[in-house]
């Protein structure tokens, strides 16, 4: 009887396992991971924790983020190079194989964003732009680490807003948070200031005889009379202020092409 038992308890429990969701990695994920470093721009340990980072980011939200680095590119322009690394290497989540990938051509200092299926609405161009903003200046001081990883935590917060509210667009744009160091110096420099103000003030209390702006104290009453006066035209100043550039980026949304496998793409690319 209890063997009995045990059987039908073990039987409900593989029942059980069946029915759970399982998460399927894309086959570019599977084979070849979502971080390729063939550039070799991290250490071990930089990868490794990116390498996390990504799946984390990738597997709790059924989305590929991708991230390539790369030597050289050859004659293919970073936004081609990376549609086709992202389609022919099988990556993207699902039937619209939504993902998005973030390429760096080291050879010509040129970055490309990829993006497919639901990456096309969730990474509006100016939620790239935005992103880019954070990115970029860690690529020009060579921190690729904190680029990558700035990247993919941006990816994971556009991705959440998509999914629970609306993407961030022109009409909605990502609030801008003060990093907690920028806090701290700036309370350290309002108080040196202070500081230097109270002191200046006890200093000027110090003095019994203070400078005079004007000669008025010095000159004999009567001693000194103007019989002429007259005004010199010597020269002029001219300032001039650049008409503003209408951009129509009031629209937002995300613009698309499609690549060299038939599959419709948005993006971005520039340099660093």
């Amino acid at each position: 009887m209890k063997k009995r038992v045990v059987s039908i308890i073990f039987a409900i429990f593989l029942v059980s396992l069946s029915v759970l969701p399982v998460f399927a990695e894309s086959e570019g994920a599977s084979t070849y991971g979502r971080l390729v470093d063939n550039a070799k721009l991290l250490s071990e340990d930089e990868y490794s924790q990116l390498k996390e980072h990504i799946d984390t980011v990738s597997e709790k939200n059924t989305f590929d983020v991708v991230i390539v680095t790369e030597k050289s590119i050859g004659d293919k322009t970073p936004t081609e190079y990376a549609d086709d690394f992202f389609d022919y290497k099988g990556y993207g989540e699902g039937d619209n194989h939504d993902g998005i990938l973030f390429l760096l051509d080291m050879e010509n200092r040129k970055w490309a964003i990829s993006t497919t299926g639901a990456g096309i609405p969730y990474f509006t161009d100016y939620g790239q732009e935005k992103i880019m903003d954070d990115v970029k200046p860690y690529l020009s001081d060579g921190e690729y680490y904190d680029a990558f990883d700035t990247f993919v935590t941006m990816c994971d917060d556009y991705i959440n807003k998509a999914i629970t509210d609306e993407p961030y667009d022109v009409n909605n744009q990502p609030k801008t948070i003060i990093p907690i160091y920028y806090i701290i110096f700036g309370g350290v420099g309002v108080g040196a200031l202070v500081g230097f103000i109270v002191v200046l003030i006890m200093k000027s209390k110090l003095k019994s005889v203070r400078m005079q702006p004007l000669a008025n104290s010095y000159v004999k009453s009567g001693s000194f009379n103007v019989t002429e006066r007259s005004d010199l035209y010597l020269y002029r100043n001219i300032s001039k202020t650049a008409k503003p550039k209408d951009n129509d980026s009031s629209s937002g949304g995300s613009s698309t092409h499609t690549s060299s496998s038939g599959t419709s793409h948005g993006g971005s690319s520039g340099s660093f």
